[in-house]
């Protein structure tokens, strides 16, 4: 099962970020179960944040496209406990690192 961020949610719901097209599509793969995907309920607040306050998209839209994606059926949603805080960081300290490798 992977984690997905707010940031990948907020890239893969703003089309006009540069992240946009590789984000995306890992999007739509867990909204149609061709992955197995988790976020955690947390992720969704800091999402809604960085579309109005950052990318600067209309409240409702914002709202809009997050209420439809917490409809999806295939997709677990987490409530935020240490552990699934723990697991996240585990996984942004790997990202990083396999990142930092490619730069």
């Amino acid at each position: 099962m992977r984690i997905i961020d707010a940031d990948i949610l907020s890239y893969a719901l703003f089309q006009k970020h540069d992240a946009h097209p590789y984000c995306w599509p890992l999007l739509q793969n867990a909204v149609y179960g061709k992955m197995n995907v988790a976020i955690a309920t947390a992720s969704l607040l800091e999402t809604y944040h960085a579309l109005v306050e950052d990318y600067q998209v209309e409240r409702e839209e914002a709202s809009y496209k997050l209420d439809g994606l917490t409809r999806s059926t295939r997709i677990r949603f987490l409530p935020l406990t240490v552990e699934v805080a723990q697991k996240a960081l585990e996984i942004a300290k790997c990202t990083w690192s396999a990142l930092s490798m490619l730069t």
